[in-house]
């Protein structure tokens, strides 16, 4: 919404990260213009706190055995996967092919499970006091 009223909708489509491309256009006084290292903050902090948020709850759904070594296991896997030079076009051509896809076939396969469960249920009996 901030990219399509900083830059008009046609603008906005065309650019690949329209939310950093509004970062250049703030000014701070008179004599400080390109600020576009806070777009890199805003991308760094956003990605720190959805890993952060993601390790958490998966240490809640885990049992309390092995936490720290899963955790540790879990940050290896992250930390290689970061390491490994994979360009945006080719990040973005793997979520089209095959994340997505298998993400939409998998919800709709839980969303109908579930469905299916919530229609065949038996309804619990009411306890009366």
């Amino acid at each position: 919404m901030g990219a399509i009223a900083a830059f008009g909708p046609v603008e906005s489509a065309l650019q690949r990260n329209p939310a950093f491309e509004q970062w250049r256009l703030v000014r701070i006084g008179s004599y400080i213009e390109h600020v576009d290292f806070l777009s890199i903050f805003q991308w760094i902090s956003g990605a720190f706190v959805r890993v952060a948020f993601s390790l958490y709850i998966i240490m809640e759904l885990l049992p309390s055995k092995r936490k720290r070594w899963l955790l540790t296991v879990i940050a290896a896997i992250c930390a290689a996967a970061v390491i490994y030079p994979v360009g945006d076009i080719a990040f973005f051509n793997v979520l089209k092919s095959y994340y997505y896809p298998v993400l939409f076939s998998v919800l709709l396969l839980l969303t109908l499970v579930i469905f299916v469960l919530v229609r065949f249920a038996k309804p619990l009996k009411e306890v009366q006091a």
